[in-house]
């Protein structure tokens, strides 16, 4: 499931700052006002609290049901794509998997048993099929007689019998090593999906499972978001024309000193109510932020 979700960080400051290091733009002053060792303008500063958002949320759940055994991540921790975040206990999974590889070692024995047996009534019936040819042909002279011809003809007719008897009995056996090797893929599957693993990489921004918990399938464990594009959405109050802000520069303060420019700041708030809702976007931090 993708959707918008905020990243909540406390004290989070959205700063329009006129000086060149910060978010600023410069708003004229009447001379007037000002004292006379003031010719032109004086820098403003708006600042407002926001929040930070992803552009997509994943809830993190194993395929399969069980107890959870151990998490390798927590909440505020940063992950990569394919990293492990946790495990259910496996033993059932590995006790079945066995199982099924037995099974299939059993199955190609008896495959191999079957196609042993069809090689060795292959070559039975091929002698009887010689001797028939020749007894009928001592018939035909009057060398041998009716009986023994008849005798002949039945032993061959034995042979094949059983010659088919046995291909279809390796035909069988051959049906059953394949569903076999299905039965352990099907284990094998169940056991990898006892282990959760990230689809993409992000922060970890929630944990909903302790260890020893028995989650069913699709229950969430974690909740990540991907930081590949963030959003910082803040409130700023002022009553101006949002058109005099096209040409600010948006600097955003992170808790622990962090400083993030956006990468845009010629129009930061294009296309947002003003005073409202103003949307700049924030490139990767180097640290991980701090949940909360």
């Amino acid at each position: 499931m993708t959707r918008r979700h905020p990243l909540p960080t406390t004290g989070l400051a959205l700063a329009i700052l006129a000086a060149g290091a910060g978010c600023s733009r410069s708003r004229p002053v009447a001379a007037s006002a000002l004292p006379a060792l003031v010719a032109s303008a004086l820098p403003g500063e708006v600042i407002g609290t926001g929040t930070l958002e992803s552009e997509q949320t994943v809830g993190l759940g194993f395929r399969v049901a069980g107890r959870l055994r151990g998490l390798s991540v927590d909440q505020g921790d940063r992950v990569a794509a394919g990293q492990l975040l946790g495990r259910l206990d496996a033993d059932e999974a590995r006790g079945q998997l066995a199982l099924a590889t037995a099974g299939q070692d059993l199955a190609a024995s008896a495959v191999a048993r079957a196609a042993a047996d069809v090689r060795q009534l292959e070559a039975s019936l091929e002698l009887a099929s010689k001797d028939r040819d020749r007894i009928r042909d001592l018939a035909e002279s009057g060398i041998a007689s009716r009986a023994v011809l008849d005798e002949a003809e039945a032993r061959w007719a034995e042979a094949d019998a059983r010659l088919r008897a046995a291909r279809a009995a390796r035909e069988l056996a051959e049906g059953t090593v394949v569903q076999a090797r299905r039965a352990v893929e099907v284990r094998q599957v169940t056991l990898a999906d006892q282990e959760l693993r990230s689809p993409i990489g992000g922060l970890i921004v929630r944990r909903h499972q302790e260890v020893g918990d028995v989650v069913a399938a699709g229950t969430p464990v974690f909740t990540l978001v991907s930081t590949r594009q963030l959003w910082v959405r803040a409130w700023v109050d002022d009553p101006e024309d949002p058109r005099a802000w096209a040409d600010v520069a948006v600097t955003i303060r992170l808790p622990g000193g962090d400083v993030t420019r956006s990468p845009r700041p010629a129009h930061p708030l294009c296309g947002c109510r003003w005073p409202g809702d103003a949307r700049s976007a924030a490139e990767r931090p180097d640290r991980p932020y701090a949940a909360g």
